[in-house]
């Protein structure tokens, strides 16, 4: 039922989005009042000139110009991996066989039955990382997941996929890049245009 609920308030969204988009008019009309938006002098507009990259972004992109230049990673690039495992998650059990009886994930995962899940969840990551700690198959653990999947994050060495693919119960791997939250500002303009940095 409360699938068939979701289901109908989604195909209602898309058809308000696009009903919204079709009566907005040409895109001669939207680009000539973005125009006029941006010549607005009260619209403030920051620009940043000198980008200031970190070690970490500078090897990233060292990392991925190197990718492109060998076709592909080599054995011993180092890459995060996220390692998928055969137990279900959280939100896959839920779904499946308990969302008539809980209102939530949330309220499900505080339940006996979600209890269990989630025990029997890390008891598998567990043994997992143990193994590829004890096959020298990763650096070290990054994270892990019960909710949407039930996996590990692990640092490795390329060359080292194959072998995690072959472990059993690795339902798949995942090679995973990360990214640095972006960087937010609060700007206040006064009533002639110039900026307040908080």
């Amino acid at each position: 039922m409360k699938k068939k609920i979701f289901n109908i308030l989604l195909m209602g969204s898309i058809a308000l989005a696009l009903c919204s988009c079709r009566q907005g008019g040409s895109l001669d009309n939207q680009t000539s009042s973005s125009t006029t938006e941006n010549e607005n002098p009260q619209k403030l507009q920051i620009l940043e000139s000198s980008v200031k990259l970190t070690q970490d972004q500078v090897m990233s992109r060292i990392k991925a110009g190197n990718i492109k230049e060998n076709n592909g990673y080599l054995d011993n690039d180092e890459i995060n991996v996220i390692i998928e495992l055969s137990n279900e998650p959280l939100i896959t059990l839920y779904n499946n066989k308990y969302s008539d009886d809980y209102k939530s994930v949330s309220e499900f995962s505080r339940s006996n039955i979600g209890l269990n899940q989630l025990a029997n969840i890390k008891d598998e990551q567990e043994k997992i990382i143990n193994k590829l700690n004890k096959r020298n198959l990763i650096k070290e653990t990054v994270g892990t997941y019960d909710t949407i999947l039930n996996g590990v994050a692990v640092k490795t060495t390329y060359g080292k996929l194959s072998s995690l693919n072959n472990l059993a119960g690795v339902k798949s791997t995942i090679i995973s890049d990360t990214y640095n939250k972006p960087k937010t500002e609060s700007v206040t303009t006064t009533s002639v245009g110039s900026a307040i940095r908080n």
